[in-house]
């Protein structure tokens, strides 16, 4: 053992502290802007909005409101272009017009042809005697 020798001074290590997160900041700046958008446009798809939420926990994303910074995570973006106006609004079919209602020529001609009820006894006398069918029942008062 050696004599009286000085404890070696080791170095104080750091404290463990995470790394810090890359962000992107997206600032809202228009209505209708929503996450699933957001993230389509910046990550090349929707389904990344809900890493979008985890980044952003005192966001409201139902609610997000003009000016309020939306981060990012840097290793989802794809884009670093702004969202344009246009891209914050969804396409809507265009509206079709109602087809026209059928004119009276081209609409087909209903047939009314009465298959059962009474026999008149005045159609009867006017209507052409066929031998297969029997006569009508009369009724007696």
């Amino acid at each position: 053992m050696p004599p009286d020798t000085a404890e070696q001074a080791l170095p104080l290590a750091e404290p463990l502290t995470e790394p810090q997160a890359a962000y992107y900041t997206h600032t809202i700046r228009w209505p209708g802007e929503n996450l699933i958008r957001i993230a389509r446009w910046y990550t090349g798809s929707g389904k990344n909005w809900i890493r979008i939420v985890e980044a952003n926990p005192t966001v409201d994303h139902r609610r997000l409101e003009i000016g309020e910074p939306i981060l990012i995570p840097m290793e989802l973006i794809k884009n670093r272009e702004p969202m344009p106006a246009a891209y914050r609004m969804p396409v809507s079919p265009q509206k079709k017009e109602p087809s026209p209602a059928p004119s009276p020529q081209t609409s087909p001609k209903i047939v009314e042809d009465e298959l059962f009820g009474p026999i008149d006894s005045q159609s009867e006398s006017n209507a052409p005697k066929r031998k297969d069918i029997p006569p009508a029942l009369e009724t007696i008062e």
